[in-house]
């Protein structure tokens, strides 16, 4: 019987082929992983070269795209040099290229050596994208080609997960380097680790290693409390011969207005502990995390910092508060100095409630939810205190602007008006609550009550009308909005403002819709129907 010409392949030679395949498999996972980690290691290096080797931010962003760029650059002749040299050989020089960038960037002082390791690596990375699935189609039967892409990409994206690994091993080995309290330790570390994944970063300093940290650094300690121990914070790098400036703070942050006699006492002690101690600068720092901070309303603190870092010795507080709105403002009525007194005196009645929140969060918290309710019964003692200092400092303020409309920096006083009104409406929108909350109480009381009728119809008017209490407080905040806006596009561009005053916008409609909800129940009332419960129209019980 002749050969069948189309017969099956020996045994053997079927083990032969798969292994073959096996072989060409651990290729292709071995290329998408070198691939991967290649696009993934930076991400784990970025935070300590940043600290420890002294590149810019531009130098540093050229360091992120430099595997990018090499990998455009290779990708371009990759496929010619595949003909050219041999699609193995090629996978060859791929590897080589990848171990010799390592080395490189271990040992990189500087930018130079440091972007030609990561060009390097990226020049592989562009290789192996392209030989690899070229070598795995040519080479792989129809039946396995798919499963070699497959496991290429797949390890590709498993490279970039073990880069991730690997930063997070070096961030817990810096973290227990930290723990130690060894800054210098900290440090040297922090300058290794980077160069073994490649990266680090910096913790708080202890005054105990301070000396062993570089004397070539300036050392910027910082605080913010009123009665802070200043020299404290300085001594341990004036000691050790490493320049110093200080951080004290402007006391804006989640304020409707900057609590400036924290920061003039801070800003005070400070300044005079850092001059004492041979401080070579100042760095007043504001704070808008929250993202409503506004620099104008920032100044008033601002240029006391400027004063005591010039001036020697301790700067006087009384003194600046005289001369402030003359220097600034060219306003010789002393109006705008006393309407800064103003509002630091309604800051200081609203810090004295005791709530254990800033002004902005106070400002923003619905005073009828378990929270706002909480806040109301300490702030409404001190309400009309803070109202009256509040519009005290509008009124001094239009009276300076009305006499003199060519007053310097009107920014500012934008600014400052909104200061002074915002803390205004946080005592207004206690009090109304509250008389809200009392007046429908009343009102429920005495609905049946027909001697009350004219009573109950004008407590519900008083909460809800054309100008009841719940459209005071939509106004209200309707028209700070506005205000805000415009203070806001006096020194920023426009494009983040909706994304602030989406918070007015809340509290407008939330005040709107109560207001909708009385005017139902009246028209309930009305109709022979009886009050609903307070609860349904959001109030909290009657609180004394």
């Amino acid at each position: 019987m002749a050969n069948d010409a189309t017969s099956l392949p020996a045994p053997d030679a079927l083990v032969s082929i798969q292994r073959y395949n096996a072989f060409l498999l651990l290729v292709a996972g071995l290329g998408g992983l070198l691939y991967g980690i290649d696009v993934g290691i930076i991400g784990g290096a970025l935070p300590y070269l940043e600290t420890t080797s002294g590149l810019t931010s531009s130098q540093l962003s050229v360091i992120v795209a430099a595997v990018l760029l090499g990998s455009v650059f290779s990708t371009l002749f990759a496929g010619l040099l595949a003909d050219w040299m041999g699609r193995k050989p090629l996978m060859i020089v791929s590897g080589l290229t990848f171990t010799l960038s390592i080395p490189i960037i271990a040992l990189s002082q500087g930018f130079g050596p440091l972007f030609f390791g990561r060009l390097l690596q990226g020049m592989s990375g562009g290789f192996i994208g392209v030989v690899v699935p070229l070598y795995l189609a040519e080479c792989l039967s129809a039946s396995n080609r798919g499963k070699g892409t497959a496991i290429f990409q797949w390890l590709l994206t498993f490279g970039i997960v073990v880069a991730a690994l690997v930063g997070m091993y070096y961030s817990y080995r810096v973290a227990a380097v930290q723990r130690l309290g060894d800054a210098a330790a900290l440090l040297r570390f922090e300058g290794q680790a980077w160069r073994n994944i490649f990266w680090v970063d910096i913790g708080d300093q202890n005054p105990d290693s301070v000396s062993a940290l570089p004397k070539d650094m300036i050392a910027v300690p910082w605080g913010y409390g009123a009665h802070e121990n200043f020299d404290k914070m300085i001594e341990p790098f004036a000691k050790a011969g490493i320049e110093t400036w200080v951080a004290p703070g402007d006391s804006n942050w989640n304020e409707v207005f900057p609590a400036a006699k924290n920061a003039f006492w801070n800003i005070q002690g400070f300044i005079r502990e850092g001059q004492k101690l041979g401080s070579t600068g100042a760095l007043t720092t504001v704070w808008n995390d929250d993202g409503e901070g506004l620099f104008n309303l920032d100044w008033y603190s601002l240029m006391f910092g400027a004063v005591a870092a010039w001036q020697p010795g301790e700067t006087s507080i009384a003194t600046y508060q005289q001369n402030y709105g003359q220097d600034f403002n060219l306003d010789p009525s002393g109006k705008i100095n006393d309407a800064e007194k103003e509002l630091m005196a309604a800051h200081d009645a609203l810090d004295g409630t005791n709530t254990g929140l800033n002004s902005d969060q106070v400002f923003w918290i619905d005073p009828w939810s378990p929270a706002g309710q909480i806040i109301s019964a300490k702030v409404l003692p001190a309400a009309p205190e803070i109202r009256a200092h509040a519009e005290q400092a509008i009124i001094l303020l239009e009276q300076a602007r009305y006499s003199n409309p060519e007053l310097r920096e009107p920014g500012a006083l934008e600014a400052m008006d909104l200061g002074a009104r915002r803390l205004d409406l946080i005592g207004m929108k206690f009090e109304m609550s509250q008389e809200m909350i009392s007046g429908y109480a009343q009102a429920v009381a005495g609905q049946h009550d027909k001697a009350q009728r004219e009573k109950v119809d004008n407590l519900l008017d008083e909460i809800s009308s054309m100008n009841g209490q719940c459209q005071d407080l939509r106004d209200a905040y309707s028209a700070i909005k506005g205000e805000y806006g415009q203070v806001w596009l006096g020194e920023n561009r426009p494009y983040w403002l909706n994304n602030v005053t989406v918070r007015y916008d809340l509290a407008i409609q939330m005040w709107q819709r109560r207001g909708d909800r009385f005017q139902q129940a009246m028209l309930l009332r009305w109709d022979g129907k009886d009050l609903p419960a307070p609860a349904s129209l959001d109030l909290p019980g009657e609180t004394h």
